[in-house]
Parts: C-alpha cells; structure tokens; sequence
C-alpha cells in the first residue's frame, strides 16, 4: 500500500464498511457475542444489510475482519520495538510495556472477559482472534527473538519456545484474574500501575536466562 493511501479520503463504500466495523466492536463490547444481531449492528452503523452481506458476508464475516484488522493494527504497534539494531533489554522492554498498556485499556478487559465467558459458544470466533492476535505474535516475537541468537546478541536455542514463555510471562496473571473477577475490587490506575510493575519485572527475568554470559 502506498504511504499517500492513509491520508486519501474514503469512498462512500469504505465509509460504510468502516462504520459497520466500528459498530460491531462496539455492538460486542456492549452486549457480548451472543447478544448482538445484524439489525443491531445495522441499526448502529447507518448501512443496511445488502451493503452488509456485500462486504463481509455474513456475521461471522464481519466479526472476523472486525477481529483481523484489530489485531494487526496492535500488531504494527509492537512491531515498533522489534529492531535488531537496537539493544535487547530496550527493545522488549518496549515490546512488554505496549501489551501492558493495551491490556489496561477497559475496552480489551471488557473483551478479554467475554472471550474467557462467552466464547465456549463461540469457537470459530476464538480460533479467529487466536490465529489474528496472540498466535501471530508470537511468530513474530520468535523470528525477532532467532534474529537476535543468529548474530549472538542473545543466547536462546528454541525462539519458538522462548516466545512463547516470554508471553505467558506477560499476560498468563491478568488472564487469570479476569477468570476470577479480581480487577472489581481494583481501580484502573492502580491495575496500570500493577501492569507496569509486572511486564518490567517479566522482562528482567526472562534477559537474566537469555543474555550471552
């Protein structure tokens, strides 16, 4: 895609299409997956069901691209950090900080739970966000991470492996706190602070087994 693309003024099509995507995240975070419907998502964006089944083809069209193009916009974020020539500790550092970040924001907890709750029912839309979000990650975590070990900046003998620990590093607790419902009893800030505290201490440890003695 050429650069000038992003600054290029949408179709009436595109503008659509953008709103009925926009409607869906917002038709899921409010009343879930099993909640919403075509009509209420056509009823949110303005569009119609023609222009609807033009686009996405159904529902679960919808929602898979809803899903695909969230993930890969969080995915060029964390891509930022990923330089090689930059030093390893900074570098994942950055990495860990942004999905700290992203996971305190209340619209990704809101998410998260209903996928932890709702998506048993759901598990096409599962593997989806799965296969767009963490799996392609952490791909790209461990391509960045073999990278590093090719040219000695890191000692790691699995990348895959390695991503794949460093990530469970990351968000297996939150995980398992919104599972238990624990972030009730808890402000946001002091949840980003919680955050902040655990991708830094993370990031230590998992330096202290991969940096070259």
């Amino acid at each position: 895609m050429d650069d000038n693309d992003s600054e290029r003024p949408l179709s009436r099509g595109q503008m659509r299409r953008r709103a009925m995507l926009d409607a869906a995240w917002d038709a899921v975070l409010d009343k879930g997956f099993s909640g919403i419907t075509l009509n209420d998502i056509i009823r949110r964006s303005g569009g119609s069901r023609a222009t609807l089944y033009q686009n996405f083809g159904d529902k679960t069209g919808l929602l898979a691209e809803m899903l695909r193009e969230r993930c890969k916009e969080f995915e060029s974020q964390l891509q930022i950090s990923l330089d090689t020539t930059r030093d390893p500790s900074e570098a994942l550092l950055q990495f860990a900080v942004t999905i700290g970040e992203k996971l305190s924001q209340t619209e990704v907890i809101r998410f998260n739970h209903l996928l932890l709750t709702e998506g048993h029912h759901f598990p096409d839309v599962v593997e989806m966000f799965m296969c767009h979000g963490p799996k392609s990650t952490e791909q790209e975590l461990a391509k960045y991470l073999a990278s590093l070990a090719a040219i000695g900046k890191l000692k790691i003998d699995d990348p895959n492996q390695a991503a794949s620990l460093f990530i469970a590093m990351l968000v297996g607790q939150w995980t398992n706190g919104l599972t238990n419902h624990t972030l009730k009893d808890k402000s946001l800030k002091a949840y980003e602070a919680e955050v902040n505290r655990r991708v830094r201490a993370a990031t230590t440890l998992f330096l202290s087994g991969a940096l070259p003695r």
